[in-house]
């Protein structure tokens, strides 16, 4: 999966890394997690958990449009999204500036470490629906634990304004897949190491899709125990 590219106008949303650096604590779940795209492994969620949602201050039309657009992740990731009415009582928090057009959040399960947060997401709304909708998606991508895909280690963008975003570093922290300019989580920039454009995209890419299936894969069923199904025997003799 990749870690994305800015377009402008308007500007892009952005990840902001609120005050504290990731220390080392591993889920068990997350070290057992297969290694493709970028995400930071040391604050995926638990498999299966249920994220709590809450709004602040929002109006009814921008809380439909950021649950439609949160809600486009759900049916890649073994996770439950819960919309409650008291954001007091939500993991993360979400609110809207309507004097911005970028969003911030924080990632993964970074946001539990910020219980009296008045928010753990922004949305800048001032910006078109469509605009809004990838910021929504992009930002929500940051709280499953996605990293920018413009920050891969092995991405192939040549632009002066990555002079101060070096690539991150393959040390084993990041869970990996191969970079892709198509990814939600990709910023735009003036070109490649092709010279190619490189713009951000609308929408969450099959690599994407691919990329969190991994993070958090769905469960499966163990086959029936046949031998139950039946009444006992005794043992032959």
């Amino acid at each position: 999966m990749n870690i994305n590219a800015t377009h402008s106008p308007p500007l892009p949303p952005t990840y902001d890394t609120p005050d504290i650096q990731n220390d080392d604590q591993t889920t068990a779940s997350a070290k057992s997690r297969q290694k493709r795209g970028v995400a930071d492994t040391a604050y995926l969620w638990p498999q299966g958990a249920t994220i709590k949602i809450g709004m602040v201050g929002t109006t009814r039309k921008e809380e439909e449009l950021i649950r439609e657009n949160i809600k486009k992740w759900a049916p890649y990731v073994n996770l439950n999204f819960e919309f409650i009415a008291d954001p007091k009582d939500a993991d993360v928090r979400i609110e809207v500036d309507p004097y911005s057009e970028e969003g911030y959040a924080w990632i993964g399960t970074e946001n539990t470490l910020h219980p009296d947060a008045k928010a753990h997401v922004t949305i800048g709304t001032n910006a078109s629906p469509e605009h809004i909708a990838d910021t929504v998606m992009h930002e929500w991508g940051h709280v499953l634990g996605l990293k920018h895909e413009h920050e891969h280690p092995y991405r192939n963008l040549d632009d002066p304004d990555l002079e101060d975003t070096p690539p991150l570093p393959d040390d084993g922290s990041l869970t990996l897949s191969p970079y892709d300019n198509d990814s939600i989580m990709h910023y735009t920039f003036e070109t490649d190491s092709d010279g190619e454009s490189v713009f951000r995209p609308k929408t969450i890419s099959e690599e994407d899709k691919k990329f969190v299936s991994t993070l958090y894969p769905p469960f499966t069923k163990k086959p029936p125990n046949l031998a139950s199904n039946h009444p006992l025997q005794n043992p032959a003799t």
